[in-house]
């Protein structure tokens, strides 16, 4: 199996690397327990994804075509797996400020 510095693959650790630099995603995720299950989030950051795609690319041909492969590759599950793992003291901080 190919992977790419721990992860499945380059895309995977591209799209990563790039959502992980920014802190909405983990305040997202903080306060919000429906995200804190890990297919709910998967499914939020490849529909984020989806959204900042649509915006951008209003062209089709060989580059579109190559983006859209590109893009199947990545393995949103793993991302959000590693980032409910990396951010678990906060959540549980966070439900204790609750109760």
């Amino acid at each position: 199996m190919n992977t790419y510095n721990g992860w499945k693959n380059y895309e995977t650790w591209n799209i990563n690397l790039w959502l992980d630099s920014g802190e909405s995603f983990r305040e997202d995720v903080v306060c919000n327990e429906e995200l804190q299950d890990t297919y709910a989030l998967a499914q939020h950051i490849e529909n984020f994804i989806d959204e900042l795609y649509g915006q951008d690319c209003k062209v089709y041909g060989m580059f579109t075509d190559l983006l859209n492969a590109a893009l199947n590759e990545v393995d949103y599950y793993e991302i959000a797996e590693n980032w409910l793992s990396s951010w678990q003291d906060e959540i549980n901080e966070a439900r204790d400020e609750e109760n």
